[in-house]
């Protein structure tokens, strides 16, 4: 994970080939504990009391859907593009390391 944002999936050698530091992307522009903070502040406050863009987020996060983050997107690489097939590939891939990783965490471990 140290090598790939976890909100964009952008690795982090794409970052350091255009001169960008991944380090400050994922402290500052894709922060995670950011995302986790404006989810926890949905969930505590009260639903009618939401603008647009909460209404729509909450109701995402609800569904589990994950297509309001910025899969693949960032402003810090403006004239990347990607296709919807790149996109899909990328998305089975992060979900195959996902199960892999859950596998070696669910072996036994010997002693």
């Amino acid at each position: 994970m140290n090598n790939v944002c976890f909100i964009c999936n952008i690795s982090k050698s794409e970052f350091t080939e255009n001169s960008i530091s991944f380090s400050k992307h994922t402290k500052n522009t894709h922060y995670i504990w950011n995302y986790v903070s404006f989810i926890v502040g949905l969930l505590e406050k009260d639903h009618n009391e939401y603008n647009g863009i909460e209404s729509y987020i909450a109701q995402k996060y609800s569904n589990k859907e994950t297509d309001w983050l910025p899969f693949q997107v960032t402003g810090m690489l403006k004239n990347r593009t990607i296709t919807e097939e790149e996109a899909r590939d990328l998305k089975i891939s992060r979900i195959e390391q996902k199960i892999d990783e859950l596998r070696l965490s669910l072996q036994p471990k010997d002693n």
